[in-house]
């Protein structure tokens, strides 16, 4: 061998050692890139339509649930589900014929574990050697995570509404039946239904739809030792849950009304007013059985908490029109037995909410006990004065001005007023003014009672704020993923486009560095991608 063969044969040997360490290079950026593609959910894939041959990465190949790379395009096309097969296929044509931008969702039935799963997928088309590029996402669970917020925003909107309406009503068969409704609308079941509690008596009170009129008596009163069901969610003060009525032990009672309402899966949700259970919300699937979720029965729980809220003020306000009635009678009619006027004193100072008295002008004559407590009020301090004392400027002028012209005409007056404590503390009353009328038609004196309902507004107003809350989070997350689609897809494609390129012999070398280059650079560019996707992820 010559003296100069050597010096050459050492560069050659340099430079295969070179190669050798770019491949073993190129080979470690294969695998981190696979690792990251599995990592994010993400996959890449070509379809060489001439040949009908479908190559995909690792990470494609784990999506679909394929055990090979490179598969026949017949055989993937049948892994999307089939009401997704057409608009897929639709969207291919318009990409290759009218070279419109392939972006789509669907869904796929993983061909290895069996699992439906959400696919985003983009696609360009190289027309010169009919091959298209693509690239595939799994956002299972970003869907599912919208599927829940959506489904918690649409809840919530669903308990804001009702606990409006529920603050809107005093009447207890209404009260009873927005409980009702709001509950079969969020859960989607069939029959409901509200049993009430008198000690060992048991009344329906209201039912959805209502009882037939031949039914039997059993629907309507029983005893509640002929319900154990029933009686077992008064007792525990808990739900009760039948998930199939099939090998359930059913009372006599019991078996006529489920059989008659064909009833299969029932839940029993109690309802407390004053820390007592005074009635029962009974949920039914007709005709089938169904699951109730631990979300659900929650949810439930929270309606009725609304609900057993209005209920209370529906049975306080029946008892406080009574009263009220009771007390322009006192006042019309001076005969009234001492024994009546000394009950109706009782009720009226042992009353949970306040009552003013005035004359025709306005001036106090009588307040509660409760009046005091709430206002700080004493009756000295009170007596004489109008209700002016509780002015807090928040209320116009006008607003009064109208108030009186109701009351005075002979009407009652039906509302909500911001009012101010003596030491001036703002809460919130709902108010009922009646005028008292002699034998003559004459107002005498005007009758109000007022409900302390400062802690309710401000649940109403959380409510709103925390819905509020839900759409932007909503918005905020919509933006977040929008810009990581980009931020991923952007290096992805060049690093697949470029790829395709180094395959070509007539390549220059020149040429060859530089998709190499870019290749390279788009690749450092997606780790730094998914690196600050991971740090976003854990800070979340």
């Amino acid at each position: 061998m010559s003296k100069k063969a050597l010096p050459e044969n050492i560069k050659l040997h340099s430079r295969i050692m070179d190669l050798e360490k770019e491949l073993e290079r190129l080979k470690k950026s294969d695998e981190i890139l696979r690792r990251a593609e599995i990592a994010a959910g993400t996959g890449s894939w070509e379809l060489h339509l001439d040949s009908g041959i479908m190559q995909g990465s690792d990470g494609a190949k784990l999506i679909y649930g394929l055990g090979s790379n490179i598969i026949e395009y017949k055989t993937v096309r049948e892994i999307p589900i089939p009401e997704h097969r057409a608009m897929m296929d639709q969207a291919l044509l318009d990409l290759i014929n009218h070279g419109k931008p392939y972006d789509i969702t669907f869904k796929i039935k993983n061909a290895f574990t069996g699992k439906i799963l959400d696919i985003h997928s983009i696609c360009e088309y190289d027309s010169e050697k009919r091959i298209l590029f693509g690239t595939v996402r799994d956002i299972t669970g970003e869907k599912k995570e919208e599927d829940e917020k959506n489904r918690d925003k649409f809840d919530m909107s669903v308990l804001l509404r009702i606990t409006i309406e529920l603050l809107e009503t005093s009447r207890k068969r209404k009260v009873l039946d927005k409980i009702i409704e709001g509950a079969l609308s969020i859960i989607g079941l069939d029959t409901g239904a509200v049993y009430l509690v008198d000690g060992e008596k048991l009344t329906l009170e209201t039912s959805l739809p209502p009882v037939p009129d031949d039914f039997p008596d059993a629907f309507r009163k029983s005893l509640l030792a002929n319900h154990p069901h029933i009686k077992e969610c008064v007792t525990t003060r808990n739900p009760v849950l039948i998930s199939d009525i099939e090998g359930v032990h059913l009372s006599g009672e019991e078996a006529v009304v489920i059989s008659n309402r064909n009833m299969q899966s029932l839940l029993y949700i109690p309802l407390l007013v004053m820390n007592k259970v005074r009635g029962v919300l009974i949920l039914g699937a007709i005709g089938r059985k169904y699951d109730f979720s631990r979300r659900e029965i929650d949810l439930c729980r929270t309606l009725s908490n609304i609900g057993s809220l209005s209920l209370e003020n529906s049975m306080l306000f029946e008892q406080l029109q009574g009263s009220i009635d009771e007390l322009k009678s006192t006042i019309v009619k001076k005969e009234r037995t001492e024994s009546k006027l000394k009950l109706l004193n009782r009720v009226v100072q042992h009353s949970p909410v306040s009552i003013v008295v005035t004359d025709h002008d306005g001036n106090i004559e009588y307040i509660n006990p409760k009046f005091t407590e709430l206002t700080g009020f004493s009756w000295t301090e009170a007596i004489g004065k109008t209700p002016g004392i509780l002015k807090s400027g928040y209320q116009s002028a006008e607003f009064y001005l109208e108030m009186w012209q109701t009351i005075s005409s002979g009407k009652n007056w039906y509302g909500e007023m911001k009012n101010r404590k003596k030491n001036g503390e703002f809460y919130w009353e709902k108010v009922l003014i009646s005028p008292i009328t002699d034998e003559n038609d004459r107002i005498t004196h005007f009758v109000g009672v007022k409900e302390d309902i400062t802690e309710k507004k401000a649940m109403m107003e959380n409510l709103i704020r925390a819905k509020e809350k839900a759409e932007e989070s909503d918005r905020l997350k919509t933006a977040f993923l929008h810009n990581i689609s980009h931020e991923i897809r952007t290096p992805l494609n060049a690093i697949v486009g470029f790829s395709s390129f180094l395959g070509d012999p007539g390549l220059s070398p020149e040429k060859r560095k530089a998709y190499n280059d870019i290749i390279m650079s788009s690749n450092d560019q997606l780790l730094s991608v998914i690196d600050s996707i991971m740090k976003i992820s854990y800070l979340e």
